[in-house]
């Protein structure tokens, strides 16, 4: 598991729909793919006292993996979540490097309950429970923020022959297999195969559902059993019984998004 993060802490007593808006804002608003991930304690049998005081206090955070700014961040939640409906922090190498609006916003949402450890990433395995949303603005209009598979990445391509880029279907040529867009900059790694490109690959993942991806080594996080790299477009698979993680079972609708796309 990484040590930075950006996360959004809401107001008390949110719900997935709230969400679901979100991140069709983020959809809309940006170029670039992002990833949602709704967590609360809501019904969950937990011990430590600082996850109890979350769970009935009704807090619920969003983690985000996105390139969006810092202004981009705090204009998308304030259209839904409002002008005091959150608290965004960035947190690299350990430290909170940037907060909005202040650390005094939890004090006046949840005073009293010490909630100050969520701007840090967890230390230890929490369990949460996960809802993950996919704001992919390359997908067909038909395929809302629950598909967790960004079609344009599992494009097949030729070496040395024109290909659009996942991103932002900019068509241009690259000499090898790794190319970078010359209009928006992202480098994309096209499959050599439907097959490769549809092929599920099974990774180990830690006890937090961290795992990293065979083909490109990046680091991911798995809220589902089936999964998608979101920097190489590798499908990939949990294994999950080293850590007993609990995960949701997604694997038929997996297949059947895929089958959509051949």
């Amino acid at each position: 598991m990484g040590c930075s993060l950006t996360r959004y802490i809401l107001r008390p007593n949110q719900d997935i729909t709230t969400i679901q808006a979100l991140a069709r804002e983020f959809r809309h608003s940006l170029s670039r793919p992002s990833r949602l991930v709704f967590r609360n304690l809501s019904e969950s049998k937990v011990r430590r006292s600082e996850l109890k005081l979350f769970r009935d206090a009704g807090a619920s955070i969003v983690d985000l993996v996105t390139s969006a700014t810092q202004e981009q961040l705090i204009q998308l939640a304030k259209r839904i979540l409002g002008e005091d409906g959150f608290l965004l922090c960035i947190t690299n190498d350990e430290e909170c490097d940037f907060i909005y609006p202040s650390q005094e916003w939890l004090d006046t949402h949840y005073p009293t309950h010490g909630l100050e450890w969520l701007l840090l990433p967890d230390k230890v395995p929490i369990p949460w429970n996960n809802t993950a949303m996919y704001a992919f603005p390359s997908n067909s209009p038909s395929w809302d923020e629950t598909v967790p598979i960004m079609g344009s990445l599992l494009s097949v391509a030729v070496v040395g022959r024109p290909r659009p880029c996942p991103y932002c279907a900019t068509i241009y040529t690259s000499r090898g297999e790794r190319g970078q867009c010359p209009a928006c900059g992202a480098i994309a790694q096209p499959f050599s195969s439907s097959n490769a490109a549809h092929a599920i690959i099974v990774i180990p993942i830690d006890a937090f559902g961290w795992g990293t991806c065979y083909r490109c080594r990046a680091s991911y996080e798995f809220n589902a059993l089936i999964e998608q790299c979101s920097r190489c477009g590798q499908m990939l698979q949990a294994e999950t019984k080293r850590h007993g993680n609990v995960l949701r079972d997604n694997s038929n609708r997996i297949r059947e998004l895929l089958a959509q796309l051949k």
